[in-house]
């Protein structure tokens, strides 16, 4: 299985679970029953969710032993995550190569991997973001984009101030290949530092 299996697969409108601390405050449940939920990293403490991303190999790994769920299909960058033992029949392992990912030239309309000289999008948030197009969904809700403050379960997590804005310019970016992909993204979080789509 690879990433072009999943390509339009789906439709309708999606929710994806950032891990800011505003996750917390959420009616998951509630929100399950209007629309798909799409987990990133850490989420499924909260709640579980049919499909899962994530860059860092502390979480392909936490799968692996049994610490985390396994989600019916999981993303992940290759690269970060691709060496590592096989998790299971219960996961579908998608790999997305860095250098391979959708570029705004292409007919996908997104972009990914080096781009201008600059590293785009090389965090789970962005990669839910990209995926969730590619699959087809459309509205996209980012759920506790927050940005800032940590996540909620770490909520003593800082981000420098050069991260923070690496988020913004990124997403920025992001927002202008959606608007020619005419997808629409809608973000959630009121206290979100991310300035690049409605709330």
């Amino acid at each position: 299985m690879n990433i072009a299996d999943f390509h339009n697969a789906e439709s309708g409108p999606v929710a994806l679970l950032g891990n800011g601390p505003s996750l917390a405050e959420w009616d998951l449940p509630g929100l399950a029953e209007r629309m798909p939920l799409f987990g990133i990293n850490t989420s499924w403490k909260l709640i579980e969710t049919r499909w899962r991303c994530y860059v860092d190999v502390a979480h392909h790994d936490a799968i692996r032993a049994g610490i985390a769920p396994a989600p019916e299909v999981a993303f992940f960058l290759e690269g970060h995550c691709r060496k590592r033992e096989p998790l299971g029949p219960i996961l579908e392992r998608v790999g997305v190569p860095i250098q391979s990912r959708p570029r705004p030239s292409n007919e996908h309309g997104f972009c990914g991997g080096e781009l201008d000289g600059g590293s785009y999008g090389l965090f789970a948030g962005y990669l839910a973001l990209e995926i969730a197009q590619w699959m087809g969904f459309n509205p996209i809700h980012l759920i506790s984009y927050d940005g800032e403050g940590g996540h909620f379960d770490e909520p003593d997590v800082e981000r420098s101030a050069k991260e923070t804005e690496s988020w913004r310019r990124d997403f920025r970016v992001a927002r202008a290949c959606l608007d020619r992909a005419g997808v629409r993204v809608y973000n959630c979080s009121q206290r979100s530092v991310i300035d690049a789509f409605d709330f």
